[in-house]
């Protein structure tokens, strides 16, 4: 008996370390697990500070940047319109200039055959104006003329009824 007796507080002395142990153990793990809650709710607590400033960001955000950014929007796509209208201008201009030169092309083909007939004209015309003055003068040098002749006829007409006169008297 006395065997069992050292074999039972043995056993006695054992179960009460580890019953110290198994306390030990009991109170870290409770002392963790208050550790990892306090940090978690610690970690809630700014996730959620976090959270609230970050709202608060996104309304100051909204009410200051939302309309100056529509502003700018509406800038930006009227200025995009009539840039789309300056590209569609630009387009029409070059598309017409690329019309136009098989037809100035042709003009200046044309002027190129009309040239010498131009000049042939403008011989023609010149000649025919040399020779207008050339019938003019000659026209004035004949109404001159007509003119001493009449002046002449006149003093001839003067001259024979004087000379009438002067033998009509001597008779």
């Amino acid at each position: 008996m006395e065997g069992l007796r050292s074999e039972l507080e043995s056993l006695l002395t054992q179960v009460a370390e580890l019953e110290a142990k198994a306390a030990r153990v009991e109170h870290g793990m409770v002392k963790r697990i208050g550790d990892v809650l306090s940090g978690s709710v610690e970690r809630v607590s700014n996730l959620r500070a976090a959270s609230e400033r970050n709202a608060k960001a996104i309304e100051v955000l909204r009410a200051a940047r939302v309309p100056e950014l529509a502003a700018a929007h509406a800038g930006l796509s009227a200025r995009l319109a009539e840039l789309e209208s300056s590209r569609a201008r630009v387009i029409r201009t070059v598309t017409f200039a690329g019309d136009l030169k098989p037809k100035v092309a042709t003009i200046k083909r044309d002027f190129a055959a009309f040239a010498p007939h131009l000049s042939d004209l403008t011989l023609r015309i010149g000649t025919l104006a040399e020779e207008l003055a050339r019938r003019e003068r000659e026209v004035a040098e004949l109404r001159e003329t007509l003119a001493n002749l009449g002046a002449v006829g006149g003093d001839l007409d003067a001259t024979s009824r004087r000379v009438g006169e002067m033998a009509g008297a001597s008779v």
